[in-house]
């Protein structure tokens, strides 16, 4: 049994229609903390952080903005939901290609030593076959942090070079029809909570344009 710490940070703000800078303003923890903390990139925490978080958010257990997360791949149940990027250096745009060859690819490809590929390749290991990939930009505005999605993937194979994650598309967006969350995810590979990532997927795959007005 492997047991991790678990920031629970991104599901609260999306209960509560927070972004990042109205916690910070809330809450008196400044921004890029919270950011790291949203992106798992954090080693030790402060307990006055936690307690500032806690009073902004209205918690009183602690638990429910960090915990253990026990991993045991045996008691999986059902499929896991991804947000994955689309764009490396966030200049150069890959969707196109990846639905042509029906994969999903992890960036630094001859840069595996760099300390974010190795972040990210904790994810992408598990990503297991029949979990949905959801192809995302970020959308942010002033005042406003969210992400864009522009294609959906079902997970049918993985290959064995740390990157190619073998799918099939199952829905892809034009440009005007991406559908919009305020959801913070300033990573190019994050799992989402089930319970959001699942309607992120209904939402999407019953999406028809001639619905909106």
């Amino acid at each position: 049994m492997k047991y991790e710490i678990e920031i629970k940070l991104e599901k609260l703000m999306v209960e509560r229609s927070l972004n990042q800078s109205k916690l910070a303003e809330l809450s008196g923890v400044s921004q890029p903390v919270i950011s790291n903390m949203l992106r798992n990139g954090v080693n030790s925490i402060n307990l006055g952080i936690l307690a500032q978080l806690s009073e902004a958010l209205g918690i009183k257990d602690i638990r429910e903005i960090i915990d253990f997360k026990e991993e045991d791949r045996e008691k999986r149940e059902g499929p896991q939901y991804f947000l994955v990027g689309t764009m490396y250096s966030m200049k150069e745009e890959h969707l196109p290609e990846w639905i042509a060859q029906n994969i999903w690819q992890l960036g630094w490809i001859g840069e595996e030593d760099d300390k974010n590929y190795k972040l990210m390749k904790k994810i992408w290991d598990d990503v297991e076959v029949g979990d949905y990939l959801i192809a995302k930009n970020r959308d942010i505005k002033k005042g406003y942090s969210g992400i864009r999605v522009k294609a959906i993937a079902k997970v049918v194979g993985k290959k064995e070079d740390g990157h190619t994650i073998e799918v099939e598309w199952l829905k892809i967006f034009t440009k005007k029809d991406y559908l919009r969350y305020q959801i913070a995810a300033p990573k190019t590979m994050m799992r989402l909570e089930k319970t959001l990532g699942k309607q992120i997927v209904t939402d999407a795959l019953e999406f028809n344009k001639n619905d909106m007005v």
